[in-house]
């Protein structure tokens, strides 16, 4: 328990393709299909589990050209990338031992489109070594957190889709997944906590659309600076843990079918004489 994988696919399509509208169901069968091929018992465990699941699917990374409807084409001149991770130490031993070894030269299915996998790199860590490295250290937290949301970021709050990333709603989605694969308890008000110390302070956000099957998920992109207040140094290396985890577990609505994608990057008190880079 507590394995934390990123893989990343770099792949081409043999011919210029149409990939249909629905990308988000198609990218969630693609990662099932190839655990199936290895083991369909853990398939079909994935497939029938609660969120949070123990893996995330990002949207096909490349140049497109929109061509309606939610449609989008490729090119075969034009590399491509798709991003797992996996939270899992089932899933991350299958994947390593069973699947990984056969994948560079393999084609895979993305709906009906087959798509060539030419590399991959991988990054692995534990939830015990952030744990340490975070929160354990003892090291002076963070003054500044920042998220990239790369894909569509949504969160279910009250019945309804919110789309600003607030800290009650980012904490709260990292710390249940974190409650999922550590065996460290966290403490299950600390996305309440969050709100008292932690203001986003700049953000450059922009909406876009992910369409699935039979609807379509609006989420946010872009980048969202989070200030902490220092005054509890003991909650902030907890925020900072789970902002850091936040780049395996994906942050809000639909994480196996292509939203919630994060990226992290922090500011310690002692660089705030630098100038601030640009958050665009």
């Amino acid at each position: 328990m507590g394995s934390l994988v990123e893989i990343c696919l770099n792949m081409r399509t043999p011919r210029t393709v149409n990939l249909s509208a629905g990308g988000g169901q198609r990218l969630n069968a693609l990662f099932l299909g190839l655990v199936k091929e290895a083991d369909e018992a853990v398939s079909a465990r994935l497939h029938d589990m609660r969120p949070p699941k123990p893996y995330t699917v990002s949207p096909l990374y490349g140049e497109m050209e929109s061509v309606g409807e939610g449609r989008l084409r490729l090119f075969p001149d034009r590399a491509y990338e798709l991003r797992l991770t996996l939270l899992d130490d089932e899933l991350a031993r299958l994947w390593s031992e069973s699947i990984q070894p056969s994948m560079i030269g393999r084609y895979v299915i993305l709906g009906d489109i087959p798509l060539f996998v030419e590399g991959l790199r991988v990054r692995a860590t534990d939830a015990d070594d952030l744990y340490r490295e975070c929160v354990v250290s003892r090291k002076p937290p963070p003054r500044r957190l920042t998220l990239k949301f790369l894909s569509p970021t949504a969160f279910r709050s009250g019945g309804r889709n919110v789309l600003f990333p607030l800290p009650r709603l980012i904490w709260q989605s990292a710390n249940r997944a974190w409650s999922a694969v550590s065996r460290v308890d966290l403490g299950a008000d600390i996305h309440r906590m969050a709100e008292e110390v932690a203001h986003p302070s700049r953000f450059s956000l922009f909406t876009h659309i992910l369409h699935f099957d039979r609807s379509r998920q609006i989420g946010v992109v872009g980048v969202c600076e989070y200030l902490l207040r220092q005054d509890d140094e003991d909650l902030c290396r907890a925020l900072h843990l789970l902002a850091r985890f936040s780049e395996f577990c994906g942050l809000g609505m639909k994480t196996t079918m292509g939203m919630g994608q994060v990226r992290f990057r922090s500011k310690y008190a002692r660089e705030e004489g630098n100038p601030t880079p640009s958050i665009s």
